[in-house]
């Protein structure tokens, strides 16, 4: 894959951890073919009122939608010892390279960082 830096590299072989770092940096490129063999996925971010919903929807349909990983409100990873996939130093407002903001279902925005 070529990089926005124009150099070419296996982005593959990188682990998750070196992924998410050049994400949480800066790098805004699509993720299909990064870290072979670990889980891609989306993020789902929702208010309070409409999350048990989502998750039971997500239950009943767990081939494209499968859940992954919950974390609770107002927190930025999941709790210690409550995750198999979460790095404990992910931020999930900055680990991804770009998040698309909608408001009853339309696109927004578009933001490399969700901390605002």
């Amino acid at each position: 894959m070529t990089l926005e830096t124009g150099t070419t590299e296996d982005v593959g072989a990188l682990s998750p951890v070196a992924a998410r770092a050049r994400f949480a940096a800066g790098l805004t490129v699509p993720t299909s073919g990064w870290s072979r063999g670990f889980a891609q996925a989306n993020i789902i971010a929702l208010p309070r009122e409409l999350a048990f919903n989502m998750m039971v929807f997500a239950q009943r349909n767990p081939k494209p939608c499968p859940v992954l990983e919950v974390i609770d409100a107002k927190a930025v990873r999941a709790d210690p010892g409550g995750s198999v996939l979460s790095d404990p130093a992910s931020d999930i407002r900055r680990d991804v390279p770009l998040y698309r903001v909608f408001r009853d279902g339309e696109l927004v925005d578009e933001v490399a960082d969700a901390q605002a």
